[in-house]
């Protein structure tokens, strides 16, 4: 795994509710997954409902990203 900036994710939020690009989403997606589960983990949450989290989010982004584009950051 390469390790993105802050710039290329800011790149690849807008390719992904500008175009709905799945590689771009999967960027974002591999990004921010580990860090999330990382802090989950620390909170002592099981780790299926860190992953059920993390992906109702990702859903959530990914169904509702017509109205994302206005999130900058």
């Amino acid at each position: 795994m390469s390790l993105i900036t802050r710039h290329e994710l800011k790149e690849h939020w807008n390719t992904f509710v500008a175009a709905a690009c799945e590689e771009a989403f999967y960027q974002i997606y591999e990004y921010y997954h580990h860090y999330i589960s990382y802090v989950g983990t620390k909170r002592g949450f099981a780790i299926d409902i860190i992953q059920d989290a993390i992906n109702d989010v990702f859903l959530y982004l990914w169904e509702n990203r017509i109205k994302s584009s206005a999130i900058q950051n």
